[in-house]
């Protein structure tokens, strides 16, 4: 996947837990199979409502992290812009990070 020299970055893909199935669809077709996830994660963002899996604000996150080269950023970015116009609202974000060092 990623060689020397080659910038590495990991992307943190965070979305509504109802959204699962689509995006594990998207990566899939995609090729994106590698990857880190946690689930019924509770947060809240600057253009949603908060998800923190009580009666007053329900639903939870999941975090996937995937470590990878610029191309495959582009690939998962691109599903979340693809995703936002399929669903708008319903809670989907992409961050990128350089990865410094790995073991």
């Amino acid at each position: 996947m990623c060689e020397e020299n080659h910038e590495l970055l990991m992307v943190l893909l965070v979305y509504k837990s109802t959204l699962e199935s689509e995006v594990m669809e998207y990566l899939a077709d995609a090729t994106i199979r590698y990857f880190t996830k946690w689930q019924q994660v509770q947060g809240q963002g600057s253009s949603s409502n908060p998800h923190m899996d009580n009666h007053v604000w329900p639903g939870t996150n999941h975090v996937l992290a995937v470590m990878c080269e610029k191309p495959e950023k582009e690939i998962i970015f691109k599903i979340v812009k693809t995703i936002r116009e399929k669903v708008p609202g319903q809670g989907i974000k992409a961050f990128s990070l350089p990865v410094l060092d790995h073991t």
